[in-house]
């Protein structure tokens, strides 16, 4: 291989092991999990990246209960805090993916802030 290759190569690697390491503190800043002001939405919605990224459970989609004045407070908050990582983590995928996948994340982080309102209105229940 020559240098100039194996220079291309390097870089590569380089910036896919930085943008993997990005994400991965990302994530971990972004799990509200034991964060004590969403204690009531714990096992409601899911509170992190991991839990976001699994099918919810049968209890979970049973669940018909509207959220009450608290836990509405609390989503509002939570909204603001996955906002944040919302942002970040387009601007790791703006400078690392191409615009399909900048474009598939906006729309897919509308359709979660558009069910939030809706659950946060009381429009519809946590299954839901």
């Amino acid at each position: 291989m020559s240098i100039g290759r194996w220079l291309s190569v390097s870089m590569v690697l380089l910036l896919a092991s930085c943008v993997q390491a990005q994400i991965a503190d990302l994530r971990k800043r972004c799990d509200f999990t034991n964060d004590p002001r969403f204690e009531l939405l714990r096992g409601k919605i899911p509170l992190s990246p991991t839990q976001a990224e699994n099918p919810p459970t049968l209890a979970e989609i049973s669940n018909k209960e509207r959220p009450t004045a608290s836990e509405r407070a609390a989503l509002f908050e939570y909204d603001g805090e996955t906002s944040v990582c919302a942002q970040e983590a387009l601007k790791i995928a703006s400078r690392a993916g191409s615009d399909s996948i900048v474009g598939l994340f906006r729309e897919t982080r509308l359709a979660n802030v558009n069910q939030m309102k809706l659950l946060a209105d009381g429009q519809i229940t946590y299954g839901q």
